[in-house]
């Protein structure tokens, strides 16, 4: 597939990027499966214009949320378009020198780890983008009152809060189109 130009400029959820148009500049024509923007498109809002790529591979096999476990980062949001602003919470928590989001964050600054919501629409496509048969996390942490607890979805599909320290849960990244 030919590509014309790259537009630049800001997406649906407010990310500079940039955004591909298609050849001679139609429309794109993504459907979830497609390589694009280094990743495989795992998410596609009603206009088929807007969504996420996953990560090829995951960025971890098993690590802690962060290094700092006992601090809550104000990463909560959960909702599809909020993961961005969760990881960089998370990484701009004074202290900070590991995490699971740097780990996304390492593969560009537009790549992130997925919110709550973003990883459980991940894990609806587990089959198509690779995703093992276990535990991952999610960029929200569970609430100011338990700074130790965040996020993960399990193997079976369902959400579940693990602790900050759990080094067994896995990372994915992705990036918004």
């Amino acid at each position: 597939m030919a590509f014309g130009t790259k537009q630049h400029g800001t997406n649906r959820f407010g990310v500079p990027g940039r955004f591909g148009a298609g050849r001679f500049g139609e429309p794109l024509k993504l459907k979830i499966g497609d390589f694009y923007l280094g990743g495989i498109v795992t998410y596609l809002d009603a206009s088929g214009q807007h969504g996420f790529v996953a990560a090829l591979t995951d960025q971890s096999a098993g690590t802690a949320f962060s290094n700092i476990t006992g601090l809550y980062a104000g990463a909560s949001a959960e909702s599809v378009g909020t993961g961005a602003s969760n990881t960089d919470k998370i990484i701009n928590q004074v202290g900070h020198t590991a995490s699971a989001a740097s780990l996304c964050r390492n593969l560009g600054s537009d790549w992130h780890l997925p919110s709550k919501n973003e990883l459980g629409l991940m894990y609806a496509q587990k089959t198509i983008i690779g995703l093992a048969s276990a535990n991952y996390w999610s960029s929200s942490e569970y609430g100011a009152g338990i700074p130790t607890i965040a996020r993960a979805i399990l193997s079976n599909g369902s959400y579940d809060t693990k602790n900050k320290t759990d080094s067994t849960i896995r990372v994915r990244a992705i990036r918004y189109f």
